[in-house]
């Protein structure tokens, strides 16, 4: 493997664990507002509704986007074979669902 390649690769893996790492506040608020929804007041967990829905759209779908149209592709051009993101591929779809 060149030199280039690998510092490729560890580029692009610094970047993703950056944009997963981005995600995790958004998805520990979400386990956070399941937990608490039995004891949430009408008001709360609409707010709290609204709080997930709008970081939906402004971080969760952009990623999936940017997963979908530029990181999928690379890693399937690198294994040789659409199979190697069939799974992530599913699993976006039904996010965006």
């Amino acid at each position: 493997m060149s030199e280039d390649v690998v510092v490729s690769a560890n580029v692009e893996r610094r970047f993703v664990e950056h944009e997963h790492r981005d995600l995790k506040p958004g998805l520990d608020r979400l386990r956070s507002i399941a937990l608490g929804w039995p004891r949430m007041t009408r008001e709360e967990a609409v707010d709290a509704v609204l709080r997930v829905v709008h970081w939906a759209e402004h971080d969760v779908l952009p990623h999936l986007a940017w997963e979908r149209t530029w990181w999928y592709p690379e890693l399937d051009h690198l294994g040789g074979t659409p199979w190697v993101t069939r799974m992530a591929r599913f699993e976006a779809r039904h996010i965006q669902e």
